[in-house]
């Protein structure tokens, strides 16, 4: 009974510890967006900072959007590169799928898929 409860806990604790992706604040669930999202590397600094679409309405006043990557209280997540960046994702349970150039505004864009949870 001991190891069906400790097997229990550990694959509930697996499963909803591993996706703790914030844009803007909000944790991405499967309850709230989809499999697959968009992300970019967001303005012209040598810190990176990212850019999600995971098929959000776009809201934009001002200076502020709602695309930042961000921490569990809004703060934007700085990386040094964008390896660093593509790791994240990839231990919050995101896969790397194709990645594209987008010629007019000369940004690489990065399609990842959520992992399937066991």
């Amino acid at each position: 009974m001991k190891n069906f409860i400790s097997i229990f806990l550990l694959s509930f604790l697996a499963t909803h510890l591993q996706a703790q992706i914030f844009v803007d604040g909000v944790q991405l669930d499967s309850t709230n967006s989809g499999a697959y999202l968009e992300f970019s590397k967001r303005g012209f600094t040598s810190s990176v900072f990212i850019e999600v679409d995971y098929g959000q309405v776009k809201k934009v006043s001002g200076r502020h959007d709602n695309l930042g990557l961000t921490d569990k209280n809004g703060e934007a997540i700085k990386f040094e590169g964008m390896v660093e960046a593509l790791n994240y994702f990839d231990k919050n349970g995101w896969e790397l799928v194709s990645t594209w150039y987008q010629e007019e505004f000369k940004i690489n864009k990065y399609i990842l898929h959520r992992k399937k949870t066991h």
